[in-house]
């Protein structure tokens, strides 16, 4: 079980250092920030592996003993390799309800909800030395990257807020080169990095003392990475522009949109995040048609996503939020959408009669939008008539007239008042 006991107490029972070593370390730790056990081993007072013991008994958690053997394809599957890299952690086996991870720093909450979040597992931690946790990681995923977004904030750490140049943010998006500014660079793989995991929503949140980065991914907010604060003006500029913000109204609710071209891989190819493109155990579609926007014959694809920012100015700061819109759902069929076959029997039923209401109801991000375009897509033929109505466009649909109203109630029936009279066979309504 656990202890109350302190690392350096602990140590020093083992008699591995002296009180007095400890202390100079406290008082090194006061300047630095470090934690106690980096500064005695960097001093080299003692091993990582008796760090680490002292930590597996002061927290109870167990050490881990896979000397020899390497990680669990299956599981180091379900982890991408950005993530496993930015936490530095290793998943080493898994099974229908839990995940076994290697850590360093048992301490990572985030860390360790971020895991239970992109798996649905439960996660369980297992202790090893940070030097093991290195050759646990090149034994599962390879080399690093030499590309990543830690890379990316350690250059922005030297940053100034309004430091960054128009003429550099306007570079390219889809220039993946890196001769980038590290902002552009940055902002562009949060993108693509988003939109090739079906994340749904990109959170931008200015805090008192850091900036978070967070995806809407199957309905619920995951933590993605924690950029320096002072790089924050400039990511909002640069997102701004991409988005055409309005900058008149700085320091009021703003509303932008742009479209992204992403090049999918294709199978075995890496991703920009380390992962290889192919290797998830993800179903096809309803059609057959193959996951991740991979032609049949397993060549890369480039799609468009359509990213509305809109903002949200709050104590600390312009919240932002880039709502991912894929063009993909243009060319999704009922059979896409997720539904069990009875389900999609009786759905077909009623899209069939000549009269009647369909309602579509769901929490937020369960997908309701994409089901409503679907059915409208679906629905439009050359001798058939489709309206939709809706609050703000999402998404351009061929041959839908689409409505755009406010949410005041006069102007939502007035705008279903003007659809009637061009006498639609299908009025769709995205709110009540």
């Amino acid at each position: 079980m656990a202890t109350n006991k302190k690392l350096g107490e602990l140590l020093v029972e083992a008699g591995l250092v002296t009180a007095a070593q400890v202390d100079e370390a406290l008082a090194i730790q006061k300047r630095s920030g470090k934690r106690i056990g980096e500064i005695l081993v960097e001093a080299k007072r003692v091993t990582e592996q008796e760090v680490t013991a002292a930590l597996s008994r002061q927290l109870s958690v167990p050490l881990y003993d896979g000397t020899g053997h390497v990680p669990d394809p299956a599981a180091v599957r379900l982890v991408p390799a950005s993530v496993a890299w930015r936490h530095r952690l290793v998943p080493v086996s898994a099974d229908a309800t839990r995940l076994v991870v290697v850590v360093s720093d048992p301490l990572n909450v985030l860390a360790l909800d971020d895991v239970q979040l992109l798996t649905g597992l439960e996660v369980s931690a297992r202790l090893a030395a940070p030097g093991r946790i290195a050759d646990l990681l090149r034994a599962a995923y390879g080399d690093r990257p030499s590309f990543s977004e830690d890379d990316l904030i350690d250059r922005l750490m030297s940053v100034r807020p309004g430091a960054v140049e128009p003429a550099e943010l306007m570079q390219s998006v889809d220039d993946p080169g890196t001769d980038q500014a590290p902002i552009v660079r940055l902002v562009n793989l949060i993108l693509a990095d988003a939109v090739s995991h079906g994340a749904s929503e990109i959170h931008i949140e200015p805090q008192p003392h850091r900036l978070d980065v967070r995806w809407r991914w199957d309905g619920e907010l995951c933590w993605r990475m924690t950029p320096p604060v002072n790089a924050y003006t400039a990511i909002r500029n640069r997102l701004g522009i991409m988005a055409d913000l309005p900058l008149a109204k700085v320091g009021e609710p703003r509303t932008g949109r742009f479209s992204v071209g992403i090049r999918l891989p294709g199978p075995g190819a890496p991703r920009a995040d380390g992962t290889v493109a192919g290797s998830e155990p993800a179903p096809t579609g309803g059609s057959g048609s193959p996951p991740d926007g991979r032609s049949a014959q397993g060549r890369p694809e480039r799609h468009t996503a359509q990213i509305v920012v809109r903002s949200l100015p709050t104590a600390s700061g312009e919240r932002l939020v880039a709502k991912i819109v894929d063009d993909r759902a243009l060319t999704a069929t009922p059979q896409e959408l997720g539904l069990e076959l009875p389900q999609l029997a009786l759905l077909k039923e009623a899209l069939d009669r000549r009269s009647g209401l369909i309602l579509v109801v769901g929490l937020a991000d369960s997908g309701r939008t994409t089901t409503l375009h679907t059915l409208a897509s679906g629905l439009c033929r050359e001798n058939r008539l489709v309206a939709l109505v809706e609050d703000r466009l999402e998404l351009k649909l061929p041959g839908v007239a689409q409505v755009i109203c406010d949410r005041s109630t006069g102007h939502r029936l007035r705008a279903i008042e003007s659809c009637l009279d061009h006498n639609p066979h299908t009025v769709v309504l995205a709110e009540l």
